[in-house]
C-alpha cells in the first residue's frame, strides 16, 4: 500500500550521515591507536576512505585504509596534533566527512631511573613463575 512506498522513499532519502563519529584519542608514544565511524543513511554500498593531516601538512587519504575503522599498529611523537577522520561515499555518489578526531601523543618518559611500568610487571611475573616452579618440584620430591 502507500505506506509501505512513503517508509521505502523517506529511507531512500535519508541524508548520508555519521551516527557514530571517531573520538579524540589520547595515547602514549609506540602504543597503537584506533579510530572508528558508522555511516548511514543515502544509498549502499559505501565506499570509506580514512584521511590524515599532519601537524605539518594537508589532508591526504591513508592509503589502503579503506574501512569503518582505522588501525595505527604504533603512534610517534611526532604524530601529536595530528587529525583524522573519515570520507563515505553512497552508492548515488554523495560524500560525507566525518568529524576530526585529534590525536594526542603523550611522550614516554626517557630517564636513566624510571622502569617502564611493562618491564617491572613482566620481572614480577617472571618471578612468581619461577617460584612456583620451585614450589612444585619441592612437593613432588617430598611426595616420592
Amino acid at each position: 500500500g502507500v505506506f509501505d512506498n512513503t517508509t521505502v522513499i523517506y529511507l531512500d532519502t535519508e541524508e548520508l550521515s555519521f551516527p557514530e563519529q571517531p573520538a579524540d584519542l589520547s595515547v602514549p608514544a609506540g602504543s597503537g591507536a584506533v579510530f572508528h565511524a558508522a555511516a548511514a543513511g543515502g544509498r549502499t554500498p559505501y565506499k570509506y576512505q580514512w584521511q590524515e593531516k599532519l601537524p605539518q601538512g594537508d589532508w591526504k587519504d591513508i592509503p589502503g585504509e579503506t574501512g569503518d575503522t582505522l588501525e595505527i599498529k604504533a603512534v610517534t611523537e611526532d604524530m601529536n596534533g595530528s587529525r583524522y577522520r573519515l570520507a563515505v561515499r553512497d552508492a548515488n555518489d554523495n560524500t560525507v566527512l566525518s568529524r576530526e578526531a585529534v590525536l594526542t601523543v603523550r611522550k614516554v618518559p626517557h630517564t636513566g631511573d624510571s622502569t617502564p611500568i611493562g618491564w617491572y610487571l613482566a620481572g614480577i611475573a617472571a618471578a612468581v613463575s619461577i617460584l612456583g616452579y620451585l614450589g612444585l618440584k619441592r612437593k613432588r620430591e617430598q611426595a616420592e
